[in-house]
């Protein structure tokens, strides 16, 4: 029974794949498992563990809909976007020394991060951070300068660092109202309730074969396996598209990082 070769493709997930991967295992293997007993705890187990990354994931939908994040969110957004396109329009320039220093930012820089104002929360404060940094980098530095656009720069990071500190702020009250921590932790909580499911699954499987012989529970545990590896065909085929997309996807947050797995 091939179950738990597949439980690394859980660290390579983004959180949004994860959370869809196992609501997936929970709707769809339910009604299966549900029918063997003698892995009822396992199954509760995973179950409740989904439950909490389930309200873990859709914290951000209360964050979205802060007057408070709304209005620092716009206010970073018009500062991005005016930033960008002065440099679109210096390019365009017949100054030598303007055109390149705006054509540089252009192709190394901005080209990098995709469309800044039209992003989630996180990811928009995770990818105007990250274009500051190389803003500031001796090369790129040199080009801000030229372009009279310092001050701009400065502005953003100030605008983007704000917003930040307010949805930290609100995240950290939503975590200790619900105790249920990161989206990290409610990740590793399903981790580790599926792989003891999945376990228990196959001790089940070897078992029956070697000496019970029960068909209808071999016909259970065969239904079970087809279904969960067409799931993770499919996750695996996700998973696959946005690694080959990389170049243009956006880099998650620390919360989204999972500890290397010591199983």
């Amino acid at each position: 029974m091939e179950l738990i070769s597949h439980i690394t493709l859980l660290k390579r997930m983004t959180s949004a794949v994860h959370f869809e991967f196992i609501r997936d295992v929970v709707d769809i293997l339910g009604a299966e498992v549900s029918q063997i007993s003698s892995v009822a705890p396992k199954w509760n187990e995973l179950y409740d563990a989904f439950t909490q990354e389930n309200t873990v994931y859709k914290r951000p939908r209360k964050l979205d809909e802060s007057v408070e994040l709304v209005e620092l969110n716009k206010e970073r957004r018009v500062i991005a976007s005016e930033l960008i396109t002065t440099i679109k329009k210096r390019e365009e320039r017949n100054e030598p020394d303007v055109h390149k220093a705006a054509r540089l930012l252009r192709d190394e820089v901005l080209q990098t991060y995709g469309n800044i104002t039209a992003q989630e929360y996180e990811t928009t404060t995770a990818n105007i951070y990250n274009m500051i940094q190389d803003f500031n980098k001796p090369r790129f530095k040199t080009a801000v300068t030229a372009l009279k656009l310092t001050d701009r720069v400065n502005e953003l990071d100030t605008a983007n660092e704000r917003f930040r500190a307010i949805y930290n702020l609100r995240s950290e009250e939503y975590q200790q109202n619900d105790g249920l921590g990161t989206i990290a932790e409610a990740r590793q909580r399903s981790d580790t309730a599926l792989k003891n499911l999945l376990r228990a699954l196959v001790s089940l499987d070897e078992v029956n074969e070697l000496d019970a012989k029960d068909a209808t529970l071999r016909g259970h545990l065969n239904k079970i396996e087809e279904m969960f590896n067409s799931l993770v065909r499919q996750a695996k085929k996700v998973v696959t598209h946005r690694r080959q997309s990389s170049d243009s996807e956006p880099p998650e947050l620390p919360d989204n990082k999972m500890e290397d797995d010591e199983d």
